[in-house]
């Protein structure tokens, strides 16, 4: 009975060791992305995309006006349902989502539910 307590006792220790390295290198490459964000980002110039097919110009130019700084890193806060079930039963659970993107660098989404679970991409 001592050894089923003591393999137990291993195994939980070395699950709540991996969710801490896991939790640990989620926030260093938080921060990492985070500094990608230069103080005084470069600003929008329509000749940005004179090489681009005309379509894709007229709506770059269309949507950013010249001057608009271009940020390479958005911090995006989220909240709502997460289905944890089928098209049928969706088994919706509150969740708050927190992501950092920093394009082409990646990204780290971390999501609550309702309760201890932690889900992180």
């Amino acid at each position: 009975m001592i050894f089923l307590y003591s393999t137990l006792f291993l195994i939980g220790t070395a699950l709540i060791a991996l969710r801490l390295a896991d939790e640990h290198a989620d926030r260093a490459e938080w921060v990492r992305l985070a500094a990608l964000q230069p103080e005084r980002p470069a600003p929008y110039d329509p000749s940005l995309v004179s090489e681009l097919p005309e379509p894709a110009q007229r709506f770059f130019n269309f949507a950013i006006t010249p001057g608009t700084p271009l940020y390479r890193v958005a911090k995006l806060r989220m909240e709502g349902q997460f289905s944890l079930g089928s098209k049928a039963a969706p088994n919706y659970q509150p969740m708050r989502a927190e992501q950092i993107l920093a394009a082409p660098e990646g990204f780290v989404w971390r999501m609550r539910l309702k309760g201890p679970m932690l889900m992180c991409g």
